[in-house]
């Protein structure tokens, strides 16, 4: 079974080690943890395709440029990185993660008012819309925000 340290959940809900074994889940200790690796090579990708390299890289670990704790390759990613012609990870799969979880809008709702002023709509007709919504867009980035309504009617 996986430890809830390996899961996505400790990223939206976090536990303590205690609350985490009350429930009855693993916990990984510490110790357990790759901790140190060899820098990530810089050398192109092809030098890789010969099988006897290939194998190195499997088993070699890879210290993350960010944590600096260590990560293996898979077979499956490196597959991957051959057929798309891309360079080896410099980062670990959970900083990866991390960042792309980054990207995303906030796990949060604001409340907003929908920014279209377009006078041809039946809805509101001469002046801006006043529809009301909730949105995971932060108010704070700036930019149109519009109700669907408003949406279907402009975009699509």
């Amino acid at each position: 079974s996986f430890a809830y340290a390996n899961s996505v959940a400790q990223y939206f809900y976090p536990m303590t080690n205690g609350e985490i074994e009350s429930r009855g889940w693993k916990v990984i200790a510490e110790k357990d943890l790759v901790q140190q690796g060899v820098p990530v090579p810089e050398v192109s990708i092809a030098a890789y395709i010969d099988e006897e390299k290939a194998q190195q890289v499997l088993q070699t670990v890879y210290s993350c440029e960010k944590s600096g704790k260590g990560f293996k390759i898979t077979a499956r990613d490196l597959s991957f990185l051959i057929q798309m012609g891309l360079p080896l990870p410099t980062k670990s799969p959970e900083e990866r993660f991390l960042a792309r979880v980054a990207l995303r809008n906030p796990r949060e709702l604001w409340e907003q008012t929908c920014s279209c002023s377009t006078e041809d709509h039946a809805w509101h007709a001469g002046g801006q819309c006043t529809n009301q919504f909730e949105t995971s867009y932060d108010p704070k980035r700036g930019g149109l925000i519009y109700c669907i309504e408003c949406y279907q009617e402009e975009v699509l």
